[in-house]
């Protein structure tokens, strides 16, 4: 996937800004992107996709 997709072309223009100080920091906007292709190549629900990655099958 890291040869097909160009990351950091996707990533730049949705990074976020920082927050205001206490607040929670927002997942890492690769990390959520690598979610999504992982669900969409293969069709999973988000409780599968949590199955997964818990078990350590998507990395």
């Amino acid at each position: 996937m890291n040869l097909v997709v160009p990351w950091d072309e996707l990533i730049a223009p949705h990074a976020p800004a920082r927050g205001a100080k206490g607040e929670r920091p927002p997942f890492a906007v690769e990390t959520m992107l690598h979610i999504h292709f992982v669900q969409q190549l293969f069709n999973l629900s988000d409780p599968s996709m949590e199955e997964a990655a818990r078990h350590g099958a998507v990395s």
